[in-house]
């Protein structure tokens, strides 16, 4: 997930994505990322990633690794 701050989410040509994902309308940013990994398939209903059960000290890390 390299360079990902502000490109359209589901857009990478060398990944396979759920429809769900692929037709999603937004852009990787702080708001984004953290809605979407607290709970995938919530934020993007139909997508096909798990929850990770993520404490929210450990998403703001993923956020500032993923966007910095």
């Amino acid at each position: 997930m390299a360079n990902i701050k502000n490109k359209k989410i589901g857009s990478d040509p060398n990944f396979r994505y759920s429809s769900a994902m692929s037709n999603f309308n937004g852009v990787w940013n702080r708001k984004n990322l953290v809605m979407y990994l607290k709970d995938p398939s919530k934020y993007i209903k139909g997508t096909i990633m798990p929850n990770q059960n993520l404490s929210n000290n450990d998403i703001d890390e993923i956020v500032n690794l993923l966007l910095n």
